[in-house]
């Protein structure tokens, strides 16, 4: 149960949960996010778990590991994004020294959006 105090949501403090318990959590949430059966299923249920904000800035980001992946700069995406450097940086970083997440999505974001490079010139002006 989430904590209500004065009708205000209360933060919530990963602190409490150990690192292994977090991955756990995490790890049946994607469980749960691998068997839905379409995308308009994963799409209802992001839509009602994440806010438009939320939705946005996780899309932004896979828009950014792409763009760096394509070979542009930083320059480059701040302008095309809209963004700042800040958070082409954590990407950057992730790109390079995470878990290849983002080069997995990235395959897939090519493989299934043949005008991508269009698309997000496009949303983003």
């Amino acid at each position: 149960m989430i904590p209500v105090k004065n009708n205000i949501i209360m933060k919530f403090s990963d602190s409490k949960i150990s690192y292994s318990k977090q991955d756990e959590i995490w790890k049946e949430f994607c469980s749960i996010l691998s068997e839905m059966k379409t995308t308009d299923e994963v799409f209802r249920f992001l839509k009602d778990l994440l806010n438009r904000q939320e939705r946005l800035m996780i899309a932004r980001r896979l828009h950014i590991a792409y763009l760096l992946f394509q070979g542009l700069d930083y320059k480059q995406i701040a302008q095309q994004i809209k963004t700042g450097k800040n958070t082409i940086t954590k990407v950057s970083k992730l790109l390079k020294f995470g878990r290849n997440g983002y080069k997995k999505a990235i395959k897939r974001l090519e493989k299934n959006n043949k005008n991508i490079d269009k698309k997000i010139k496009n949303y983003y002006h």
